[in-house]
């Protein structure tokens, strides 16, 4: 039964990460961001927000373009590429989303061991005092 406490608290990483576990349940917004940019799917979010700047540059050139030309083929295309790129951004922002959902389950799980370990000594120690 050691064993798994000492799992669970070597998960953990740091007394420092338990204790903020412990006392705050909920991490600021900004914070949320930057683990998202910090944990193992590191180069997943980097990429995603690349490529979100990406896109984005690309449809303020295509309705920059759109309002410069005249014929009726390169108006369709322009707005066709504005669109692309605005739903590409959007598919985009809504991966960094889900990264960001996925570090707050890893979170609220983590907790929930901790809860389980701490009942666990708990149970334990009035065992063993009966």
């Amino acid at each position: 039964m050691n064993d798994m406490n000492d799992t669970i608290r070597s998960a953990l990483k740091s007394e420092a990460q338990l204790d903020a576990i412990d006392s705050n349940p909920e991490l600021p917004m900004l914070t949320q961001v930057a683990e998202t940019f910090r944990g193992r799917f590191r180069w997943v979010a980097l990429l995603a927000a690349f490529s979100r700047i990406l896109f984005l540059i690309i449809a303020i050139i295509a309705v920059v373009q759109y309002f410069r030309v005249t014929e009726t083929r390169e108006l369709i295309a322009y707005a066709t590429l504005f669109l692309v790129s605005i739903f590409a951004t959007a598919v985009i922002k809504l991966l960094l989303f889900m990264l960001l959902i996925k570090n707050s389950v890893i979170r609220e799980v983590k907790r929930l061991e901790l809860q389980i370990a701490k009942l666990r000594e708990e149970l334990n120690s009035t065992n063993t005092m009966a």
